[in-house]
Protein backbone atom coordinates (compact mmCIF):
# COMPACT_ATOMS: atom_id res chain seq x y z
CA UNK A 1 0.00 0.00 0.00
CA UNK A 2 2.65 2.78 0.97
CA UNK A 3 4.38 1.32 -2.38
CA UNK A 4 1.76 2.30 -3.93
CA UNK A 5 1.23 5.32 -2.73
CA UNK A 6 4.74 6.79 -3.30
CA UNK A 7 4.79 5.56 -7.08
CA UNK A 8 2.14 7.56 -7.91
CA UNK A 9 3.57 10.47 -6.06
CA UNK A 10 6.72 9.84 -8.19
CA UNK A 11 4.52 9.57 -11.18
CA UNK A 12 3.10 12.78 -11.06
CA UNK A 13 6.41 13.88 -10.73
CA UNK A 14 7.38 12.37 -14.01
CA UNK A 15 10.22 10.09 -11.71
CA UNK A 16 10.39 6.38 -13.43
CA UNK A 17 11.38 4.48 -10.21
CA UNK A 18 11.24 0.70 -10.20
CA UNK A 19 11.31 -0.42 -6.78
CA UNK A 20 10.51 1.74 -3.23
CA UNK A 21 12.75 0.81 -0.72
CA UNK A 22 10.91 0.71 3.16
CA UNK A 23 12.40 0.23 6.39
CA UNK A 24 11.22 -0.03 9.90
CA UNK A 25 12.93 3.39 11.57
CA UNK A 26 15.30 2.09 14.64
CA UNK A 27 13.17 4.86 17.07
CA UNK A 28 9.72 4.78 17.77
CA UNK A 29 9.63 8.24 17.88
CA UNK A 30 10.33 8.71 14.16
CA UNK A 31 7.50 6.66 13.07
CA UNK A 32 6.61 3.35 11.70
CA UNK A 33 7.69 3.22 8.31
CA UNK A 34 10.48 5.23 6.09
CA UNK A 35 11.53 5.06 3.06
CA UNK A 36 15.42 6.68 2.00
CA UNK A 37 14.08 7.12 -1.74
CA UNK A 38 14.94 10.83 -2.35
CA UNK A 39 18.49 10.46 -0.98
CA UNK A 40 18.98 7.05 -3.68
CA UNK A 41 17.51 9.73 -6.58
CA UNK A 42 19.66 12.58 -5.67
CA UNK A 43 22.49 11.31 -7.89
CA UNK A 44 19.70 11.28 -10.75
CA UNK A 45 18.12 14.27 -10.46
CA UNK A 46 20.43 16.21 -9.21
CA UNK A 47 19.00 18.14 -6.33
CA UNK A 48 19.22 17.55 -2.94
CA UNK A 49 17.39 14.60 -1.04
CA UNK A 50 15.53 16.87 0.97
CA UNK A 51 14.58 19.24 -1.69
CA UNK A 52 13.50 15.19 -3.38
CA UNK A 53 11.78 14.47 -0.02
CA UNK A 54 9.59 17.76 -0.03
CA UNK A 55 8.52 17.13 -3.66
CA UNK A 56 7.39 13.77 -3.53
CA UNK A 57 5.46 14.78 0.31
CA UNK A 58 4.06 17.24 -1.57
CA UNK A 59 2.81 14.79 -4.56
CA UNK A 60 1.71 12.56 -2.36
CA UNK A 61 -0.33 14.64 -0.69
CA UNK A 62 -2.80 13.42 2.05
CA UNK A 63 -4.23 9.95 2.66
CA UNK A 64 -6.26 9.08 5.62
CA UNK A 65 -4.21 5.91 6.41
CA UNK A 66 -1.62 8.11 7.44
CA UNK A 67 -1.11 10.82 10.14
CA UNK A 68 1.71 12.27 9.26
CA UNK A 69 4.29 12.44 6.81
CA UNK A 70 7.79 13.84 7.27
CA UNK A 71 11.50 14.51 6.23
CA UNK A 72 14.20 13.11 9.03
CA UNK A 73 17.60 13.30 8.37
CA UNK A 74 19.68 13.62 5.03
CA UNK A 75 16.11 12.91 3.14
CA UNK A 76 14.16 10.01 4.98
CA UNK A 77 10.74 10.28 4.73
CA UNK A 78 9.06 8.72 7.61
CA UNK A 79 5.04 7.43 7.90
CA UNK A 80 2.93 7.67 10.47
CA UNK A 81 -0.21 5.28 10.32
CA UNK A 82 -3.54 7.15 11.54
CA UNK A 83 -5.34 5.44 14.61
CA UNK A 84 -8.50 5.03 12.20
CA UNK A 85 -6.49 2.84 9.68
CA UNK A 86 -4.84 1.05 12.66
CA UNK A 87 -7.81 0.08 13.85
CA UNK A 88 -9.17 -0.87 10.39
CA UNK A 89 -6.31 -3.07 9.91
CA UNK A 90 -6.34 -4.73 13.40
CA UNK A 91 -10.37 -5.32 12.42
CA UNK A 92 -9.16 -6.85 9.46
CA UNK A 93 -7.23 -9.09 10.83
CA UNK A 94 -9.56 -10.33 13.86
CA UNK A 95 -11.87 -11.18 10.60
CA UNK A 96 -9.50 -13.00 8.24
CA UNK A 97 -7.18 -14.18 10.73
CA UNK A 98 -4.44 -16.06 8.33
CA UNK A 99 -5.37 -15.26 5.08
CA UNK A 100 -4.68 -12.07 6.12
CA UNK A 101 -1.23 -12.43 6.72
CA UNK A 102 -0.98 -14.01 3.80
CA UNK A 103 0.06 -11.63 0.97
CA UNK A 104 -1.00 -13.23 -2.84
CA UNK A 105 2.25 -12.40 -4.75
CA UNK A 106 1.65 -15.01 -7.92
CA UNK A 107 -2.20 -16.87 -7.86
CA UNK A 108 -1.92 -20.22 -9.51
CA UNK A 109 1.87 -19.57 -11.43
CA UNK A 110 3.61 -22.94 -11.52
CA UNK A 111 7.06 -23.34 -9.82
CA UNK A 112 8.97 -26.60 -9.61
CA UNK A 113 11.48 -26.75 -6.90
CA UNK A 114 13.86 -29.46 -6.98
CA UNK A 115 16.19 -30.59 -4.19
CA UNK A 116 17.81 -33.29 -2.14
CA UNK A 117 18.05 -35.34 -5.39
CA UNK A 118 20.88 -37.69 -3.42
CA UNK A 119 22.07 -40.55 -5.20
CA UNK A 120 20.25 -43.48 -4.13
CA UNK A 121 23.50 -45.51 -3.88
CA UNK A 122 24.05 -44.26 0.60
CA UNK A 123 22.45 -43.35 3.32
CA UNK A 124 21.92 -39.55 3.80
CA UNK A 125 24.06 -37.46 5.15
CA UNK A 126 24.19 -33.90 7.56
CA UNK A 127 24.17 -32.01 3.67
CA UNK A 128 21.28 -33.60 2.54
CA UNK A 129 19.43 -32.90 5.82
CA UNK A 130 20.56 -28.99 5.32
CA UNK A 131 19.13 -29.05 1.39
CA UNK A 132 16.07 -30.62 2.82
CA UNK A 133 15.53 -28.14 5.17
CA UNK A 134 15.96 -24.85 3.15
CA UNK A 135 13.67 -26.71 -0.13
CA UNK A 136 11.35 -27.41 2.17
CA UNK A 137 11.10 -24.14 3.49
CA UNK A 138 11.08 -22.26 -0.23
CA UNK A 139 8.01 -24.73 -0.89
CA UNK A 140 6.23 -23.18 2.59
CA UNK A 141 7.09 -20.02 1.90
CA UNK A 142 6.13 -19.51 -2.23
CA UNK A 143 2.94 -22.00 -1.39
CA UNK A 144 1.78 -19.61 1.01
CA UNK A 145 2.31 -16.96 -1.64
CA UNK A 146 0.01 -18.58 -3.73
CA UNK A 147 2.01 -20.52 -6.25
CA UNK A 148 1.08 -23.82 -7.41
CA UNK A 149 4.23 -25.76 -6.38
CA UNK A 150 5.25 -29.03 -7.21
CA UNK A 151 8.22 -30.93 -4.77
CA UNK A 152 10.59 -33.17 -7.41
CA UNK A 153 13.22 -35.33 -6.33
CA UNK A 154 15.17 -36.30 -8.99
CA UNK A 155 16.37 -39.86 -9.17
CA UNK A 156 19.52 -40.45 -10.61
CA UNK A 157 19.13 -44.71 -11.33
CA UNK A 158 20.42 -44.56 -14.73
CA UNK A 159 24.10 -43.34 -14.00
CA UNK A 160 27.48 -45.56 -13.17
CA UNK A 161 27.00 -44.80 -9.52
CA UNK A 162 23.99 -46.80 -9.59
CA UNK A 163 26.13 -49.69 -11.68
CA UNK A 164 29.04 -49.36 -9.24
CA UNK A 165 26.39 -50.21 -6.16
CA UNK A 166 25.28 -52.93 -7.93
CA UNK A 167 28.51 -54.59 -8.18
CA UNK A 168 29.88 -53.94 -4.74
CA UNK A 169 26.49 -55.38 -3.69
CA UNK A 170 26.94 -58.75 -5.81
CA UNK A 171 30.38 -58.37 -4.62
CA UNK A 172 29.29 -58.54 -1.09
CA UNK A 173 26.91 -61.43 -1.49
CA UNK A 174 29.75 -63.56 -3.02
CA UNK A 175 31.60 -63.21 0.14
CA UNK A 176 29.11 -63.68 2.38
CA UNK A 177 28.76 -67.36 0.88
CA UNK A 178 33.02 -67.58 1.10
CA UNK A 179 33.74 -66.83 -2.63
CA UNK A 180 36.45 -63.56 -2.60
CA UNK A 181 35.17 -61.54 -5.17
CA UNK A 182 36.86 -57.92 -4.98
CA UNK A 183 34.78 -54.81 -4.75
CA UNK A 184 34.92 -52.86 -7.61
CA UNK A 185 37.32 -49.49 -7.26
CA UNK A 186 35.53 -46.42 -6.59
CA UNK A 187 32.64 -49.34 -4.95
CA UNK A 188 30.64 -48.84 -1.78
CA UNK A 189 32.17 -50.85 1.24
CA UNK A 190 30.01 -49.47 3.63
CA UNK A 191 27.54 -51.30 5.85
CA UNK A 192 24.52 -50.69 4.37
CA UNK A 193 25.74 -52.34 1.27
CA UNK A 194 26.29 -55.64 3.10
CA UNK A 195 22.97 -55.21 4.62
CA UNK A 196 21.53 -55.22 1.60
CA UNK A 197 23.65 -58.09 0.32
CA UNK A 198 22.26 -60.19 3.39
CA UNK A 199 18.85 -59.23 2.78
CA UNK A 200 18.89 -60.69 -0.77
CA UNK A 201 20.49 -63.87 0.62
CA UNK A 202 17.38 -63.74 2.71
CA UNK A 203 15.21 -63.83 -0.30
CA UNK A 204 17.23 -65.60 -3.07
CA UNK A 205 19.87 -67.70 -0.58
CA UNK A 206 22.69 -68.96 -2.99
CA UNK A 207 20.61 -68.46 -6.29
CA UNK A 208 23.82 -66.37 -8.00
CA UNK A 209 26.46 -68.40 -6.38
CA UNK A 210 27.29 -69.61 -9.77
CA UNK A 211 26.10 -66.82 -11.73
CA UNK A 212 29.00 -64.05 -13.46
CA UNK A 213 28.16 -60.42 -12.30
CA UNK A 214 27.04 -59.69 -15.86
CA UNK A 215 24.17 -62.20 -16.03
CA UNK A 216 22.81 -60.75 -13.17
CA UNK A 217 23.28 -56.88 -13.04
CA UNK A 218 20.28 -56.13 -13.53
CA UNK A 219 18.75 -57.39 -10.89
CA UNK A 220 21.36 -56.36 -8.10
CA UNK A 221 21.29 -53.13 -9.61
CA UNK A 222 17.85 -52.63 -9.28
CA UNK A 223 17.52 -54.30 -5.91
CA UNK A 224 20.06 -52.23 -4.50
CA UNK A 225 19.00 -48.71 -5.40
CA UNK A 226 15.75 -49.23 -5.06
CA UNK A 227 16.27 -50.18 -1.69
CA UNK A 228 18.02 -47.09 -0.85
CA UNK A 229 15.77 -44.99 -2.56
CA UNK A 230 13.13 -46.76 -0.23
CA UNK A 231 15.63 -45.82 3.14
CA UNK A 232 16.01 -42.58 2.01
CA UNK A 233 12.18 -41.61 1.33
CA UNK A 234 11.97 -43.26 5.30
CA UNK A 235 14.21 -40.80 6.22
CA UNK A 236 12.68 -38.02 4.73
CA UNK A 237 9.55 -38.59 5.93
CA UNK A 238 10.99 -38.95 9.74
CA UNK A 239 12.07 -35.97 8.65
CA UNK A 240 9.11 -33.90 7.71
CA UNK A 241 10.03 -33.70 4.12
CA UNK A 242 7.71 -34.96 1.45
CA UNK A 243 7.79 -34.68 -2.74
CA UNK A 244 5.65 -34.91 -4.86
CA UNK A 245 7.19 -36.09 -7.53
CA UNK A 246 9.84 -38.72 -7.68
CA UNK A 247 11.62 -38.72 -11.48
CA UNK A 248 13.63 -41.35 -12.39
CA UNK A 249 16.51 -40.41 -14.42
CA UNK A 250 16.31 -44.10 -16.39
CA UNK A 251 12.36 -43.45 -17.19
CA UNK A 252 13.60 -40.29 -19.30
CA UNK A 253 16.25 -42.13 -21.35
CA UNK A 254 13.89 -44.76 -22.03
CA UNK A 255 11.19 -42.21 -23.43
CA UNK A 256 13.82 -40.36 -25.14
CA UNK A 257 13.23 -37.32 -23.52
CA UNK A 258 17.26 -37.67 -22.60
CA UNK A 259 20.00 -39.41 -25.02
Amino acid sequence: MIRDIISDGLKKLNINNNYVELEIPKFETLGDISTPIAMGLAKTLKKSPRKIAEDIITAIGSHEEFKSIEIAGAGFINFRFSQKYLGEQLKQLYIEKEKFLRPIVSKNQRVQIEFVSANPTGPLHLGHGRGAALGAALFNLLDRAGYDVEREFYVNDAGRQVRLLGESVFAHYQKLHGIDYPVPEDGYQGEYAIEIAKEIIDTKSNQFVDKTYNEVSEFFIDYSYKKMLKNIKSDLETFGVSFDSWQSERELYDNGTLI
